[in-house]
């Protein structure tokens, strides 16, 4: 089901989204459910933190319109070992909090202090908290539900603060601590290029009030123009100066025949615009393509003939396909990070008979 695909798809959005916001070693620490030491170093987490990421991946399912007010959904069977949602997300989250317990750790190994205007900003945010409603212990009522109080919720954005500084030391502002190894493997495993003729299923149509809009053909419109599609896929495979001329003589799109990158992890258009899912579509088909294949890939909008190009060399850190590449920096540096934080594993202590919360049972975040 899409929608099974979109939610996994989903929780690794939301894990990047709060990655950076784990509550580690506060003085009023409750209950201790993992801990890291080198014998030098040590860091904890506890209850009221995990309980507190649990309520927010909660929160970010709720964006993503999934039914979490319902026993049913959390119920439900996702694997053929009897694995649920409720297994699924809890599971995943105390994993993933390894991960963060990590990241106190490392800041402390490279001998980092946090900078005082990120401490600054932390203090306006938590004043502006207070603020808004209306005293601290009122604060602190909205958030006894996720399992903090404002004391901890600071030390929460402390620790955001000190990701952010961190991962800057390690790979710099915009990735130039990485080295190129790094850089074209992510760039070869994750990219893919692609020129296209667009042939659309419907008109520009304007109303009385001057507002724009879309006019869909009908049905035996649409057949004739995925024939016409068929065919000058049929012609142009293998074909790139005979692709390229057909850009110019039937793409609706100006330019189409210009490389276009795509990455390539599955639902990665959608889940940041659901209007932009049928790039994934083409980005999983040109995965299985050959340079110069052609095929058709249809989408709400109409047939795409695409044709897969080789990669340029370094299109990452080409000016021209600035957009194509906005956040590949910032995604290698979190698998660069992810690869590192692992080095660590065999020094955390996890706490097993201490009970945890399930996120089927914890309040939904969506505001911290």
């Amino acid at each position: 089901m899409r929608k099974t695909r979109i939610l996994c798809a989903a929780l690794a959005l939301a894990l990047l989204l709060c990655a950076v916001t784990v509550f580690v070693g506060c003085k009023k620490q409750g209950t201790v459910v993992m801990s890291i030491s080198d014998g030098e170093i040590s860091k904890t987490i506890d209850v009221s933190t995990y309980t507190f990421l649990l309520s927010r991946m909660r929160g970010t399912l709720s964006y993503y319109d999934y039914d979490i007010e319902s026993d049913a959904f959390w119920r439900t069977v996702i694997s053929k070992d009897g694995r649920t949602w409720d297994d699924h997300f809890s599971d995943t989250i105390f994993e993933q909090t390894k991960l963060y317990l990590t990241i106190e750790y490392i800041f402390e190994k490279e001998g980092l202090t946090l900078e005082g205007e990120r401490e600054e900003k932390v203090d306006a945010t938590i004043s502006g908290l207070i603020e808004k409603a209306g005293s601290k212990v009122a604060l602190n009522d909205e958030l006894k539900s996720f399992g903090v109080n404002s004391d901890m919720l600071r030390e929460i954005y402390i620790t955001e603060q000190k990701f952010s500084q961190l991962m800057i030391h390690l790979y710099g502002e915009n990735g130039e601590k990485i080295d190129e190894k790094s850089k074209n493997e992510f760039y070869s495993d994750n990219y893919v290029a692609f020129g296209q003729i667009f042939l659309p299923i419907y008109d520009v149509v304007t109303d009385e009030s001057g507002n724009e809009g879309m006019s869909f053909y009908d049905k035996e419109k649409k057949a004739e123009i995925l024939a016409n599609a068929k065919k000058y896929a049929e012609d142009c495979n293998k074909k790139s100066y005979l692709f390229e001329e057909y850009c110019n003589l039937y793409s609706s799109v100006e330019d189409s025949v210009e490389p276009t990158y795509l990455f390539v992890q599955a639902e990665y258009y959608g889940l940041q615009n659901q209007s932009s899912a049928y790039l994934d579509t083409i980005a999983a088909e040109l995965k299985t393509m050959a340079v110069g294949e052609c095929r058709v890939v249809s989408s709400p909008y109409g047939y795409h003939v695409i044709c897969r190009y080789a990669r340029e060399d370094k299109a990452y850190d080409n000016e021209q396909y600035k957009e194509s590449f906005s956040d590949f920096y910032a995604m290698l540096s979190d698998k660069l990070f992810d690869e590192k934080c692992k080095d660590y594993s065999d020094i955390i202590t996890v706490y097993g008979e201490v009970e945890r919360p399930r996120i089927s049972s914890v309040a939904t975040n969506l505001l911290y």
